[in-house]
C-alpha cells in the first residue's frame, strides 16, 4: 500500500475487521465467476456483430469479392449500393477483411460524403449505428441471422425482426472527434486497430500530403477536385477506393470512371483496375413488392430512369445522343 501525498490517518480513524468474516475462497471463486460470466456475454454479443450477421446478395457479393483498386457501386436508391460500400469500410478499419486486401493495422481511411449531414446520415449511421440491416432469431437454430423477406415464414413474423447490430461495434471505437456532436457529424474517428478514419463534406476542399489506405466517396461531390486529389494520396499506398453512387447530377468524374470500367469489360482487361457494379432496386430481395411498386408509383418516368434504374441524368449533358464509339 503506497499512501497518497499529503494523505494522514489517525489510529481513531481505522477500522478493524475480524479475520474470521473475511472468506478469501469464496471472493475469488465470485471474482472468477463474474469474470466467466463477463466473458459469456462478450462473446454472445461477438457471435451477432453486424458484421458476422450480414448475408450478401449476389452483386454484393462480387463486389466484395473485386480485387479492383478502383471500385463504383452505381445504382437506384434502396438498392443496396451505400451498405456495401459501409461493409467494406467496416471490414477494413476493424481488420475483418476476409481478402486481405487491407492492412490489418495502423491503416488511414477517409470517407467524403455529399456534405456534413450526409456524412451523419447516412454514412456514419450506417457504420457506427443498429439497423444496417434486420435480424430474426431462426426457428430452427434459436440462433439470430439476417432477415428474408423473401422467404413466406419469415414475412410472416416480420414483427419479430429487429435492427442489426452495428457494422462497427464499440469495443472497437478508441475515440471519436467531433465536427458536430448534436448533429453526429464525426470529424476523425481512431480505433483499436490503429485504423484512423477521416470525415470531409465534398462541399470542402480536399485535404492535401496525406498518404491514405482506402476511401470511399458516398454519392456524387460538388467539388470536381476531390477525384484527383484522392487518387493521388492513394497512389503511395496502393490504397484502394470505393464510389456509391445513384448519378443524379451526371457528373463528369464519375461518369469517367463509369467509361474505364466498361472499356476494360470491352477489352477482358485482367487484372482489372477498376471494375462498376450496377445496384438495381429490383434486385433487392430485403425490399417487398409491394414496397418497389410504391417507390414506382411516386416517380415519373425521368426519375425512375435515374432513381430506380440507376442510368446517369442526361440534364446536365449537353448532347446526351453523342457516342464517342
Amino acid at each position: 500500500f503506497r499512501r497518497p501525498s499529503g494523505f494522514t490517518m489517525s489510529a481513531s480513524s481505522i477500522i478493524e475487521i475480524p479475520e474470521s468474516t473475511i472468506d478469501v475462497q469464496q471472493i475469488a471463486s465470485e471474482g472468477q465467476a463474474f469474470e466467466l460470466r463477463r466473458k459469456v456475454v462478450e462473446l454472445a454479443n461477438r457471435r451477432i456483430e453486424g458484421l458476422k450477421l450480414y448475408n450478401a446478395m449476389p452483386v454484393q457479393q462480387a463486389f466484395h469479392m473485386s480485387h479492383a483498386k478502383e471500385r463504383v457501386a452505381r445504382g437506384s436508391n434502396q438498392s443496396g449500393k451505400t451498405l456495401v460500400a459501409a461493409i467494406e469500410v467496416a471490414r477494413a478499419v476493424t481488420g475483418q477483411d476476409q481478402f486481405d486486401r487491407y492492412p490489418k493495422r495502423d491503416g488511414v481511411c477517409y470517407v467524403v460524403g455529399f456534405d456534413g449531414r450526409h456524412l451523419a446520415d447516412p454514412m456514419w449511421k450506417k457504420l457506427a449505428r443498429a439497423g444496417a440491416f434486420r435480424i430474426i432469431r431462426d426457428l430452427g437454430t434459436k440462433a439470430w441471422r439476417t432477415f428474408k423477406p423473401w422467404e413466406p415464414a419469415d414475412l410472416a413474423r416480420e414483427h419479430e425482426a429487429r435492427p442489426a447490430p452495428p457494422l462497427i461495434p464499440s469495443r472497437f471505437i478508441e475515440s471519436i472527434a467531433w465536427e458536430e456532436k448534436k448533429t453526429s457529424v464525426p470529424k476523425l474517428v481512431k480505433f483499436t486497430t490503429g485504423w484512423e478514419m477521416h470525415f470531409y463534406s465534398g462541399n470542402a476542399k480536399p485535404p492535401q500530403g496525406s498518404q491514405i489506405d482506402l476511401a470511399w466517396f458516398d454519392e456524387e461531390l460538388a467539388s470536381e477536385e476531390w477525384y484527383p486529389e484522392i487518387a493521388f494520396r492513394l497512389f503511395a499506398k496502393k490504397g484502394w477506393f470505393i464510389w456509391s453512387a445513384t448519378p443524379q447530377a451526371g457528373t463528369d468524374r464519375l461518369y469517367t470512371l463509369h467509361e474505364r470500367a466498361e472499356k476494360q469489360v470491352e477489352q477482358n482487361v485482367v487484372p482489372r483496375t477498376v471494375e462498376e457494379f450496377v445496384f438495381l432496386v429490383d434486385h433487392n430481395a430485403y425490399m417487398t413488392d409491394q414496397q418497389k411498386k410504391e417507390v414506382y408509383d411516386k416517380m415519373d418516368e425521368d426519375d425512375r430512369e435515374v432513381r430506380v434504374l440507376g442510368e446517369f441524368s442526361r440534364v446536365h449533358r449537353v448532347f446526351p445522343e453523342y457516342s464517342s464509339k
